[in-house]
């Protein structure tokens, strides 16, 4: 049976799993899934440029 691992990010990675039910990577097995990035800060605010680096996209 494979082991699940979670990574967690000090700061905002703590507060977003209880407060968004967001992960971080998780490795099972030799797998590994990686999320989207939320671009906030420790806070959980979005940065000023959210909306410009969007439109870059």
């Amino acid at each position: 049976m494979s082991t699940v691992t979670r990574g967690i990010t000090p700061g905002y990675g703590e507060k977003l799993p209880e407060a968004l039910r967001y992960g971080g990577a998780v490795r099972v097995g030799d797998r590994v899934e990686i999320p989207c990035q939320a671009g906030v800060d420790d806070d959980l605010v979005i940065g000023d440029d959210h909306n410009r680096v969007m439109a870059e996209q």
